[in-house]
């Protein structure tokens, strides 16, 4: 029995320092990304994708010249959709036509590091879903690669969440030529809006609109306008910007043509 009790006594001790010298997995810090970004940001970024839409004149056979220009961010879905913003200032329904060809429209996709991915012309996309403050640009022509040069999120990393004012929420902003994730608080919400929107206390850089907004793993809503508010009594203003809420009929849409 003695021998019995000094191995189990052992045994115990044997347990208790391997508990000590191996830690649970909890308490072991996320592995940071190699880009330097936290894990959960370089998802957002990998989805992100800017888009500069350019409409051309052409001019007898001739190169031709810029007429219109517009640019802004989005977030692609499945490899062949991008949720954006819907205040281009390029009427994009001259594309959809094709009665007059002189008149060339084309994308320039860049990634959120600045790198130019592609430069696809509009007659290879669809408008899905518009929206007052979003659209939804759907890819139809031949390139099986990512056209938008990333896969994006799949359906579950989709929502219609809206978080109450004193969430902090990531959103997306970039420098004038890189693109990176500002966190940031819900300072109101307006649900009576069509879709509800979020009041940010940020203000992201012209260009930073159509970016997309993301809370708890979820792709939310997207950058819609920016302003200032003056306090009348004090004379002090504030900067804030609105995000545009995903809506159910974008999430339906989506579910409906997701790939099998």
């Amino acid at each position: 029995m003695r021998h019995k009790w000094i191995l189990s006594l052992w045994a115990s001790l044997g347990l208790w320092v391997m508990v000590a010298c191996f830690p649970s997995q909890t308490a072991v810090p996320p592995t940071p990304s190699t880009s330097g970004h936290p894990p959960a940001e370089q998802l957002m970024l990998d989805a992100t994708v800017r888009v500069a839409v350019e409409t051309w004149l052409v001019n007898e056979g001739e190169r031709g010249y810029t007429i219109l220009k517009s640019e802004g961010h989005g977030t692609v879905v499945n490899g062949r959709y991008l949720i954006t913003h819907n205040h281009h200032t390029i009427p994009l329904s001259l594309s959809e036509t094709g009665l007059d060809p002189d008149i060339y429209t084309r994308l320039f996709i860049f990634n959120a590091a600045g790198e130019l991915i592609h430069t696809l012309p509009f007659t290879d996309f669809q408008i899905g879903l518009r929206e007052p403050q979003m659209l939804l640009l759907v890819y139809v022509g031949e390139k099986e690669d990512q056209p938008f040069g990333t896969a994006g999120l799949g359906i579950e990393a989709m929502g219609t969440a809206v978080p109450l004012a004193g969430t902090e929420i990531a959103q997306i902003d970039w420098d004038g030529s890189t693109t990176h994730v500002v966190w940031t608080e819900v300072t109101a919400v307006y649900p009576q809006h069509n879709p509800p929107c979020l009041e940010l206390a940020s203000q992201p850089q012209f260009g930073a609109s159509g970016g997309g907004i993301f809370w708890q793993g979820q792709h939310i809503g997207n950058n819609w306008l920016k302003g200032t508010r003056t306090n009348a009594a004090s004379s002090a203003s504030c900067q804030y910007s609105k995000a545009a809420l995903n809506s159910p009929e974008l999430l339906a849409y989506l579910t409906a043509h997701a790939p099998p």
